[in-house]
């Protein structure tokens, strides 16, 4: 591969950090955008895997008019996930992740805790133009991913509470277009996606195929000792099923040496009627530990 400079591949650097940022919306259990993966190869590496962590408090939910109802009970999120990519040719790259999903409820003095293996997911990336490769023109790549039903859906849980549900039930892909850009010490990158839910069934009843839409902004900060700080948010909306989210975030990240970096990280659903429909809202926090290789 042809050697990038320095500067080039410390901003590249902070660009793929940004793309762990917890607001992107791909943990919520009904609505998913294309970067589902919390990692990504920079343009040096060949390979990479990594582990994420993430917690999450459940704050209420909106209504079918765009309401928000506070909780009438107590939910906690647990999802810890293991991920790799490996590069394919020089511009593209395929990633996978596995999560192990857990929930804990406690509901008018009744206690549950359950949880297994979530959905599986696959993302695909090919980058025409890389981030800082010009001047006058911004990194433009085309993205793609897909969450397969290995979880338990909802209507097939067999614990009262519903906490042993981690998928959806359906099979899902999405696919956009991801732009980039570098000016100075500011990183910019916006991503506009749409896909389709596949039809099932549920208690005998077709649940039709849906549109989903998603699209996500981060702006981040070049900090010294190569760190960076992004603040980023995603909107999330599947007209013919009524749901639409809203996630925000803030993240931290860091190299901790050639081969390995580290992120933490705050999310959020703004917890107001209108930025929510027909879904849960949820803050949390997040770890990803990334190892690769080059």
């Amino acid at each position: 591969m042809t050697p990038w400079p320095p500067t080039l591949g410390i901003r590249a650097a902070a660009l793929l950090l940004l793309a762990a940022v917890p607001a992107v919306a791909r943990a919520s259990p009904c609505c998913a955008g294309a970067t589902v993966v919390p990692g990504r190869l920079m343009v040096h590496e060949d390979a990479l895997v990594g582990l994420d962590l993430r917690v999450g408090r459940e704050l209420g939910a909106f209504d079918d008019g765009a309401g928000f109802n506070t909780a009438s009970g107590d939910e906690l999120a647990f999802e810890q996930g293991i991920f790799a990519a490996l590069r394919v040719a020089e511009k593209g790259q395929v990633a996978a992740r596995a999560p192990l999903v857990q929930t804990y409820r406690d509901l008018r003095g009744t206690r549950e805790f359950g949880g297994g293996l979530g959905d599986l997911q696959i993302e695909a990336r090919w980058d025409f133009v890389d981030a800082g490769q010009y001047l006058d023109l911004p990194g433009i790549a085309i993205v793609a991913s897909a969450a397969l039903p290995t979880g338990r859906a909802p209507e097939a849980v067999e614990r009262p509470l519903g906490t042993d549900a981690t998928g959806t039930g359906a099979f899902q892909g999405m696919g956009g277009v991801a732009l980039e850009h570098v000016a100075g010490d500011w990183l910019v990158s916006a991503t506009g996606t749409v896909g389709a839910r596949a039809a099932r069934t549920v208690f005998g009843e077709e649940v039709p195929a849906s549109v989903i839409w998603s699209a996500g902004a981060t702006v981040g900060l070049m900090l010294p000792r190569d760190a960076v700080v992004a603040l980023a948010a995603s909107l999330t909306d599947e007209p013919a099923a009524e749901r639409r989210w809203l996630r925000l975030g803030i993240s931290a990240g860091m190299p901790l040496s050639d081969e390995w970096r580290l992120q933490g990280g705050l999310f959020g659903d703004p917890p107001l009627g209108g930025f929510g429909r027909n879904q849960p809202a949820s803050a949390g926090l997040s770890f990803v530990l990334i190892r690769s290789w080059s």
